[in-house]
């Protein structure tokens, strides 16, 4: 190859690099396009959770062993309820723990107060309870339909206004729970007042009329009848031909068939008896409840008036204690007289006087009351407290006798190092009770106990050591009366 050839080639070679190497250079750019976009809430306006003011959350279906005293209800985050719709919240009760909703046994729950949360929970609705809420099935509805539904609050959020929100798009949510609270006192009564009932017949009742007696857990449905076709369950009461007098003296008769109570109500009945057109009824310690229907309505004008007798009659040897019905105690339990303690207290001091126990004590679980009968008539003007489950006499053996330390010598004689008020037979031996109490002396000396039993307890007294061997020697026992 020649020379001129070579560099022709080189030079050709050269100049195609340089056209190549020439060309202008394109940067290409990530571009990023941003679009404004309308405000959207991240969550529709739902229900979140509910939770007591103690326990956990209240799940569909759960039961609580515990009344709460107030429910908060928690919604979607970010939401603002508005405080003018909690009208859509309604709290209802079944009437009865086993009773489904939706008939004309349902309670709707006034609450004490319904208010929105604080800041910067204002997506929380807190219910109050004006009252203990009591053992039974419970519904909370929540309701975002129509102008009364439940909703949020308008919100601005620079110039773009979000609108208000109803609750689930004017939808509804229901959470259901039971409360379960187990056996409870409710109430006492102390030596209480009964007053008769009075039926008085102006005329004769229509076909199918109704009249309800109930005393204490007993009850009776009299249906007048003029074709001899009664529902089910109630007690026909004939009306062909029959006078009010004939009608009320029928009326006594079945309430109190031969000088005997009618079964439904046992020992509960106390009288029923009949003069011209009125029945007057007595209880034995109810005042009995009375209720004269027609189409399970009072008439306005009705052939049968229920009105008070005119005398008052009081127990004062009996103290009625009621418990919550449904949850039922144990008959034996329940009428097991050592569960059941009057103590008589000292006004000034506090202190205890006496312990009282009943003799005898009646348990109905319909009405879930207990009559607690006594051996005497209570004393009045004193201060008494009930105490009500198992005895806490458990002292009756030296490893768990009660220990008041040591008694020091008094400077007034009459004056007690160590006093207490006590009763034998409140525990699980019965008959064969006894307590025992535990004390040290710090030095040697003459000690005195006095024992100052009831009328009807003969006491006995005895002293052991340390080791529990009885101590004879010493011992001076003396009595009065």
């Amino acid at each position: 190859m020649s020379p001129r050839s070579f560099l022709s080639v080189v030079r050709e070679v050269f100049h195609r690099r340089v056209r190549r190497s020439s060309r202008p250079l394109v940067r290409r750019r990530n571009l990023s396009h941003v679009e404004n976009l309308e405000p959207r809430r991240v969550m529709a306006f739902d229900f979140v959770s509910a939770f007591p003011n103690a326990g956990a959350l209240i799940t569909e279906g759960v039961t609580e062993h515990q009344s709460p005293q107030q429910i908060t209800i928690r919604f979607s985050p970010g939401v603002e309820i508005d405080p003018a719709s909690l009208g859509g919240i309604v709290v209802t009760r079944s009437g009865g723990a086993l009773d489904p909703f939706g008939n004309s046994n349902d309670i709707v729950v006034t609450p004490g107060s319904i208010t929105v949360d604080d800041l910067p929970n204002e997506n929380q609705v807190i219910v109050r309870f004006a009252e203990t809420l009591p053992d039974d099935s419970y519904r909370i509805t929540i309701s975002g339909a129509g102008v009364t539904g439940l909703k949020t609050l308008a919100q601005i959020n620079g110039a773009v206004t979000v609108p208000a929100e109803n609750f689930r798009s004017g939808g509804s949510f229901e959470l259901n729970f039971r409360l379960d609270l187990g056996a409870q006192v409710v109430s006492v009564v102390p030596q209480p007042i009964l007053r008769a009932k009075t039926i008085t017949l102006s005329s004769v009742p229509a076909d199918g009329d109704l009249l309800e007696v109930a005393v204490r857990g007993g009850k009776m449905i009299f249906e007048f009848d003029n074709n001899t076709v009664s529902q089910s369950g109630n007690t026909r009461v004939s009306t062909t031909n029959r006078t009010v007098n004939q009608l009320a003296g029928d009326i006594a008769n079945l309430l109190y068939p031969s000088g005997i109570p009618a079964t439904a109500f046992g020992s509960e009945l106390a009288s029923a008896v009949a003069a011209s057109a009125v029945v007057t009824v007595n209880g034995a310690n109810f005042t009995p409840v009375m209720k004269f229907t027609r189409s399970g309505a009072v008439p306005t004008v009705s052939p049968v008036a229920i009105a008070d007798g005119l005398l008052l009659s009081q127990l004062r040897d009996k103290v009625i204690v009621y418990f919550n019905p449904n949850d039922p105690l144990q008959k034996t339990s329940a009428e097991n007289t050592r569960n059941y303690q009057l103590i008589e207290t000292n006004a000034s001091s506090g202190g205890d006087v006496a312990v009282n126990v009943p003799t005898s004590v009646s348990y109905d679980a319909i009405s879930g009351t207990a009559v607690l009968t006594f051996a005497a008539t209570l004393v009045d003007n004193k201060l008494y407290r009930l105490q009500v489950g198992g005895s806490t006499d458990n002292n009756g053996t030296i490893q768990t006798a009660i220990n008041i330390g040591s008694v020091f010598l008094q400077p007034v004689s009459a004056t007690p190092a160590f006093s207490t008020a006590a009763f034998l037979g409140d525990g699980s031996e019965g008959v064969n009770d006894v307590d025992l109490y535990k004390f040290s002396l710090t030095a040697p000396g003459t000690i005195t106990i006095t024992i100052t039993p009831e009328a009807s307890l003969n006491a006995v007294l005895r002293l052991f050591d340390s080791s529990g061997a009885a101590i004879t020697t010493g011992v001076t026992v003396s009595t009065n009366g």
